[in-house]
């Protein structure tokens, strides 16, 4: 994180002294390619360099690891408007007009999904103290849970890839069914 700053503002020299990135686009394309390097490192990260899937390694260390990643774009997308807002004051300066939709929106996708694997685990772990309950019915809710969620590890899909929309419809369901846990049980 403490790089960023740094990251940005060898941008914006590369963007007010380059001929080459001059224009808007290139200067899209380049921070666009800066934020997939970003994903791919967060990608790398959470899964131990691909040794470990959201499901092999400790949830805490896990919950951790998304939510440094989590972080990590709220920075970046913060630098780089503090960084914008500064150029606009300087007219000397050529301003940051890029597309922000465009740099951020992948990046953004990604933290969306790692913020729906940290609520499938917080999901998991308040419905897992379930199974320690003695009260009188709760196994069955316990093995349930237990079925969607042995239901969600089988799944064959790299849970961290944001382009692969069978993770979303499989949250979705997930949380449906907790949703009918909780009314059936009523």
């Amino acid at each position: 994180l403490s790089d960023i700053p740094g990251l940005i503002n060898a941008i914006r020299m590369i963007h007010s002294i380059s001929r080459y990135y001059n224009t808007s686009e290139r200067m899209t394309s380049l921070f666009l390619k800066v934020t997939n390097q970003m994903i791919t490192a967060c990608k790398s990260y959470v899964s131990d360099r691909g040794t470990q899937t959201i499901w092999t390694q400790p949830q805490t260390h896990l919950v951790k690891k998304l939510k440094d990643c989590i972080k990590l774009n709220n920075e970046y997308q913060s630098f780089f408007k503090k960084t914008k807002e500064k150029l606009a004051q300087m007219p000397d300066e050529r301003p940051f007009d890029f597309s922000e939709m465009y740099i951020f929106g992948k990046f953004d996708t990604f933290t969306r999904r790692c913020q729906k694997i940290i609520d499938v685990f917080e999901t998991i772990n308040v419905y897992s103290k379930l199974q320690d309950s003695k009260i009188e019915g709760i196994d069955m809710l316990a093995a349930k849970l237990n079925g969607l969620v042995l239901t969600l590890k089988k799944k064959n899909y790299d849970f961290l890839d944001q382009r692969k929309q069978d993770f979303d419809n499989d949250y979705d369901d997930f949380k449906r069914s907790i949703q009918d846990l909780h009314v059936n049980q009523n």
